[in-house]
């Protein structure tokens, strides 16, 4: 379930010179926030990969969806890391699928990745992530059904939580259309 996942929707366009997504708590909305379950056996259709991570666990979440429209989506988890715990780290893994139109940077379909301590909003050093459209981004491939989608099976990454025992940290996940309303972006957890 989405139980103590927190869930949000919006749209993502360009102010100035940056891509600015906006979110809302909406909780889970179908279609944009998908649990997948690896009894049905699914493969995504662009990428032919398992909707579900293969590498352990029944269920993954698809985030985002290939429809269009500026669409965002979010969702993210809160945890402590063990008082206890002078080392911490933690694995995850993920599938990312995106349409690469040619836009500028800043208008390109994306998935963000970042982790943050609650207490200080400062980010964790290397576990933020900025996945953006575009033909020469490294171990994306290009899908057989259509030739601008790009996509990367399920990779793992780790977060290294040191130093911060006892503390709250946010696991969160972004994905985003392109601004200009009509190429997608989704991801799976």
């Amino acid at each position: 379930t989405f139980d103590n996942w927190d869930c949000k929707t919006g749209n993502v366009a360009v102010s100035g010179a940056t891509n600015v997504i906006t979110l809302n708590v909406d909780g889970a909305v179908p279609g944009r926030h998908e649990i997948m379950d690896s009894a049905l056996h699914l493969d995504d259709f662009y990428g032919g990969f398992p909707t579900v991570c293969p590498y352990g666990g029944r269920y993954s979440v698809k985030l985002g969806n290939d429809e269009t429209d500026a669409e965002a989506e979010g969702i993210s988890y809160t945890f402590q890391i063990p008082p206890s715990a002078d080392t911490f780290t933690m694995t995850y893994y993920y599938a990312v699928v995106f349409e690469d139109p040619g836009h500028s940077t800043i208008e390109q379909p994306r998935v963000f990745v970042k982790a943050y301590d609650v207490l200080t909003g400062q980010v964790i050093d290397c576990a933020s992530y900025n996945y953006i459209a575009t033909g020469t981004i490294p171990g994306f491939k290009k899908s057989v059904e259509d030739t601008n989608i790009l996509y990367k099976e399920w990779t793992p990454s780790s977060i290294d939580f040191s130093g911060l025992a006892g503390r709250q940290v946010r696991l969160e996940f972004k994905t985003a259309d392109c601004t200009l309303g009509a190429h997608f972006g989704y991801a799976y957890l």
